[in-house]
């Protein structure tokens, strides 16, 4: 029994959910601090509630894909949705700066 989850376990999924925890532990503080932080970044508090909400079910899913999916699927899912975190920053930069 130990030998096959010493098999499972190895850096990419110690990683992989590392990776999912962090976006949890992320989410549940913009949920619980979504009006300062929103006063802070100068950002609607819905927006900053709708990016918690979007960070907790992401890192959930992650972390439950660890166990489901093979390392190689998982790390194109993963990589898909932090594009898309990417691209959403970057818009969100190009209107802050348009004004």
């Amino acid at each position: 029994m130990t030998e096959v989850l010493a098999s499972r376990v190895n850096r990419r999924t110690v990683g992989a959910l590392a990776d999912g925890a962090f976006k949890v532990l992320l989410g549940a503080a913009c949920l619980t601090a979504a009006a300062p932080l929103g006063r802070l970044l100068g950002v609607p508090v819905w927006l900053m509630a709708a990016s918690g909400v979007a960070l907790l079910i992401g890192g959930g899913i992650e972390l439950g894909y660890t166990r489901s999916r093979s390392m190689r699927t998982y790390t194109r899912l993963m990589v898909g949705y932090d594009s898309g975190w990417v691209l959403t920053g970057l818009v969100g930069l190009l209107m802050a700066c348009r004004g």
